[in-house]
């Protein structure tokens, strides 16, 4: 069973497995109380970035990631604009930015900006 949650620094660290380098608002996707999924955004010197990380095991739970992606774009509304990167190691990437609605701006960068989000 996976449980979205908050992501306070603990379940970071655990996920991490050390602190991280930078503050972060985010959901921590746990399952049998170990942490295997992580998404939220940070700042990068003025931007906003929005980011997904996943252990393999959390690659099963595609609903639950769905659901974790949604809860993250309730914490976006607030920025006027946020960016994200689509992995090229992950060939799903770009299909699940655009899905959530983030458009190409340049190479692998993705923006969404707050008109695009229903408020």
């Amino acid at each position: 069973m996976v449980e979205l949650l908050p992501a306070t620094q603990d379940l970071v660290e655990r996920y991490y497995g050390k602190r991280p380098l930078m503050s972060m608002r985010g959901i921590v996707a746990v399952e049998d109380g170990v942490p295997i999924g992580l998404g939220g955004l940070y700042r990068d010197q003025n931007r906003m970035i929005v980011f997904c990380e996943m252990k393999p095991a959390a690659k099963k739970y595609r609903r639950h990631i769905l659901m974790a992606a949604k809860l993250v774009l309730a914490l976006i509304r607030e920025y006027d604009e946020v960016r994200a990167v689509a992995s090229p190691d992950e060939p799903t990437a770009v299909r699940f930015l655009e899905h959530l609605g983030f458009r190409h701006e340049v190479e692998n960068v993705y923006v969404m900006r707050s008109e695009q989000l229903c408020k």
